[in-house]
């Protein structure tokens, strides 16, 4: 160390220690302000996992449940359906026709907001009569 002539050695000792504390508080200051940043991206991520995006619902048409009564047979039910001249709008509207867990026959329709299962039931259950029983699904 210098002497700087006035002050002694003991005063430089001092005068150097201030400095380094103040040095130590503005770095640990520093280092505070950088984590409390980092703490908040960190729950600023977390609250956008906890709020993800709303997924569109996939609408899905109409359908027609029909389950077969007694021996009738779901082909001979198919046949008298595709055969009947009022059903002709019904086969035009008709997505897929499939079978479901439960082993029903099931016509999905068209997703036309127009086109309503509702109205189909009667034309079925008019042409199956008491062969099977017609439900109509809609969402």
């Amino acid at each position: 160390m210098t002497n700087t002539g006035t002050r002694s050695k003991k005063m430089e000792k001092t005068v150097i220690g201030v400095k380094s504390k103040t040095r130590r508080r503005k770095e640990k200051r520093k280092k505070r302000k950088e984590e409390e940043q980092r703490n908040e991206e960190r729950k600023k991520e977390v609250k956008k996992k906890e709020n993800p995006r709303h997924r569109r619902e996939r609408s899905k048409g109409d359908a027609l449940v029909i389950e077969a009564k007694d021996k009738t047979t779901y082909a001979a039910l198919l046949r008298k359906v595709r055969e009947d001249p009022e059903l002709k709008q019904l086969g035009e509207n008709v997505v897929k026709t499939r079978r479901t867990q439960k082993g029903e026959m099931l016509f999905e329709l068209k997703k036309d907001p127009s086109v309503r299962s509702s109205a189909f039931k009667e034309l079925v259950e008019k042409s199956l009569g008491e062969d099977a029983n017609v439900r109509a699904l809609s969402q």
